[in-house]
């Protein structure tokens, strides 16, 4: 017997949170690539190998506390960590 999602779930399933329409626009208004390519070799310089997709999800992190105006505390807590 096959369980059918209703209309309503299906809505509810789609529709973005504040935060992920958030991310969805830093997402396309932000090159990313370009800025990894900047600090990327300031890492190295400091010593720490730092994959790309690490380095990209920081830069995002520290962007969304400069826009927010977070501690890092407060970073943590809205990322959920």
């Amino acid at each position: 017997m096959g369980h059918q999602a209703s209309f309503l779930f299906r809505g509810c399933m789609t529709k973005l949170t504040r935060a992920e329409k958030l991310l969805d626009e830093m997402n396309s208004a932000v090159p990313w690539a370009v800025l990894v390519t900047v600090v990327r070799p300031r890492y190295r310089e400091a010593g720490t190998q730092c994959r790309i997709m690490e380095l990209t999800l920081l830069l995002k992190l520290r962007c969304r506390q400069l826009w927010y105006k977070l501690s890092g505390p407060a970073l943590e807590d809205a990322c959920g960590a």
